[in-house]
């Protein structure tokens, strides 16, 4: 016997396209580019910021202002605008919170997880795909407006500190993607 699925392809032209998906998960569905950045000469560190807690983090990443603490570490990211291809959303990124600082970004690799979020057990099944884009520098760009302090942290500084919005998880699908 056959199975019929639906696709993970969603669209809301019905006629003609029965086996997609109409709706959204019930949990959300997040498309989202994080730039994993070294200093040139020490690949191991990677590029981690404070949040500047009074910037525009809804207009400039999406994220709610409420979710965001100076005391957790964040890697640059955004949710992609609607419409925004992911290499469009890298160089959105350079150039708005990171003061369009000199950076070498590879292809992106490509995660993906279904989870239900901590503290929102009613969002069930959240979708994340995350376009993940390794880049190069040879200096720290200024703080900036979004961000009170950025720091190059190698993986035993980030482990004992604070990090907000599951950006910790990120770093561990970087890895699971490289082996």
């Amino acid at each position: 016997m056959v199975r019929r699925w639906r696709f993970a392809r969603f669209t809301p032209i019905v006629q003609g396209f029965e086996s997609s998906i109409h709706e959204v998960p019930s949990g959300g569905f997040c498309l989202s580019v994080f730039l994993l950045i070294s200093p040139s000469d020490r690949p191991s560190e990677v590029l981690w910021g404070r949040p500047e807690p009074n910037a525009e983090w809804e207009l400039l990443a999406g994220y709610r202002s409420a979710g965001v603490s100076d005391r957790e570490w964040l890697l640059p990211a955004s949710i992609l605008h609607f419409g925004e291809s992911p290499d469009d959303a890298a160089k959105r990124i350079i150039r708005d919170q990171l003061a369009r600082a000199r950076v070498s970004l590879s292809r992106p690799k490509v995660v993906s997880e279904v989870y239900s979020p901590r503290g929102r057990p009613e969002w069930k099944d959240h979708w994340d795909v995350r376009f993940l884009y390794e880049g190069q520098t040879d200096d720290v760009p200024p703080a900036g407006p979004m961000w009170a302090e950025l720091a190059f942290l190698n993986p035993a500084q980030v482990r004992s500190q604070p990090v907000g919005r599951g950006h910790r998880e990120v770093l561990r699908s970087r890895r699971r993607v490289s082996q």
